[in-house]
């Protein structure tokens, strides 16, 4: 019997073998004290536009979110939750800019 073969999506991600976004590389890059607050969700979009700058892939919306959810538990980013979004207080994003 054949087995079934994978979906286009997990085909196109074992194709794709650039590395993975690092979460804390792109905090560091892109993330500063300040007054505003964002969502991670928006954040993901930041995540993904200095992802494509780096040349490496992005995570998903959820992995992300994740992923950064445990950073800002370790370095003590100030997380809250809006309904059933998390926002990230005390904080501004930098532009995102090509890589050189």
């Amino acid at each position: 019997m054949a087995s079934a073969m994978p979906s286009l999506a997990k085909r196109l991600a074992i194709a794709d073998e650039r590395p993975v976004g690092d979460v804390a590389r792109f905090a560091v890059a892109c993330i500063e004290d300040g007054t505003g607050e964002v969502e991670l969700g928006v954040l993901h979009t930041d995540y993904c536009a200095w992802c494509e700058a780096e040349g490496v892939r992005a995570l998903s919306r959820t992995s992300f979110i994740d992923r950064f959810t445990e950073l800002s538990a370790f370095v003590g980013f100030e997380l809250t939750m809006r309904g059933r979004n998390r926002i990230l207080q005390n904080a501004r994003v930098r532009a995102v800019s090509a890589a050189a």
